[in-house]
């Protein structure tokens, strides 16, 4: 089974991606129609704090799983449409226990319930396994984010760090009127070691 990108709905499409990791998330439930009129979901203002540093959570509890339900079987989502990634053959080579990589990593499939999109707002992604509308990411998580790469003779007068990579993926979501939404997430992909010059260390060859 694979996920497929486009559903028979009303579909936004947004830009520009980023994780505001210091925010302090609120999630704030409407308390009349009068207050927010056809607010049915609560909203995730700031970042939420299971995100830990990262641009999704897989365990929300806010999480409003029987509204979500609702909605899905009110407008009859075809099941089909869900499915999880399946583990691509470049991926393979890195399970041998001898290979030896710069910047560790960990991978796994992911069931996000809330990640941020490209317009830097977090959103309900819909995830109900226990109903069969999943959507499974796979990715890749940097063991030692932005720390130096693991090299033996790493050359003098440079700076290397293990640095997370991003992949956009489009996931079937819902806004807080419960309109569903296919949007774009900025989830993990790769960790790499990226290097520049120590320009303190090359002051004291020039001096």
């Amino acid at each position: 089974m694979f996920i497929v990108h486009h559903f028979c709905i009303l579909t936004i499409l947004c830009t520009v991606p980023i994780l505001n990791s210091t925010a302090v998330v609120d999630v704030l439930f409407p308390e009349s129609d009068e207050d927010e009129p056809g607010l049915i979901l609560p909203n995730i203002d700031g970042t939420p704090p299971c995100a830990k540093g990262s641009t999704f959570c897989e365990n929300f509890d806010p999480y409003p799983s029987e509204k979500v339900k609702e909605i899905l079987e009110k407008h009859k989502v075809n099941k089909e449409f869900f499915g999880v990634d399946e583990l691509q053959d470049e991926f393979g080579a890195r399970d041998d226990p001898d290979d030896k990589f710069v910047c560790p990593s960990v991978k796994s499939t992911i069931y996000p319930k809330v990640a941020i999109n490209r317009k830097y707002k977090w959103k309900y992604i819909v995830n109900q396994k226990e109903q069969g509308y999943a959507q499974g990411v796979q990715v890749e998580i940097c063991r030692k984010k932005n720390e130096p790469c693991d090299m033996v003779g790493a050359p003098n007068g440079f700076i290397t760090t293990c640095k997370q990579k991003y992949i956009n993926r489009h996931l079937l979501s819902l806004n807080s009127y419960g309109v569903l939404e296919q949007d774009t997430f900025q989830l993990p992909s790769s960790c790499d070691c990226s290097y520049k010059v120590d320009y303190r260390q090359w002051g004291n060859f020039t001096a």
